[in-house]
């Protein structure tokens, strides 16, 4: 079975972060464990990185562009989360958060070796998630916004 574009994106996020090997432009290598959704990770697995696509929206139905009702303008909004050991320094937190940018650097239309699946690709926010009980960095998230086009009601077809 075919996978939808949404999967498709989300698992060319994932492929690469998975990049970040500590070599070349990259200063860390938190692209030893990336997961789609992982959220409980074990002290020996960290840094650990989870791909969270949050939400789905058509953002425009294609009527204004003269394409009638046959394509709706995506917004996928995903969440680039990468969790942390309590010993790791602010410092390396941020090197990560680094990483992931030039990871994501290039891939702005997300090719799947077939065709570009996004229009764009847009950085919204990068924050620091708190341990609040303790005041330490517990992870960080990257935010960002994929834009694509599909066919209306069709998950799997530009």
């Amino acid at each position: 079975m075919a996978d939808s574009i949404r999967q498709q994106l989300v698992d060319l996020v994932i492929a690469a972060v998975e990049d970040i090997d500590g070599t070349g432009s990259y200063q860390t290598s938190i692209g030893t464990t990336v997961t789609d959704w992982g959220l409980n990770f074990q002290e020996d697995e960290l840094p650990a990185v989870s791909v969270c696509d949050t939400s789905e929206t058509v953002i425009d139905d294609g009527k204004g562009e003269g394409y009638g009702e046959v394509f709706d303008l995506m917004r996928l909004d995903v969440q680039i989360r990468i969790q942390f050991r309590a010993s790791d320094r602010p410092g390396d937190c941020r090197l990560a958060i680094a990483d992931v940018l030039t990871a994501l650097r290039g891939n702005e239309r997300w090719n799947n070796g077939t065709t570009d699946l996004a229009l764009a690709t847009d950085f919204k926010s990068a924050q620091f998630i708190l341990d609040e009980e303790k005041f330490l960095i517990a992870a960080a998230a990257v935010d960002i916004q994929i834009f694509y086009r599909t066919r209306k009601f069709n998950a799997f077809s530009q």
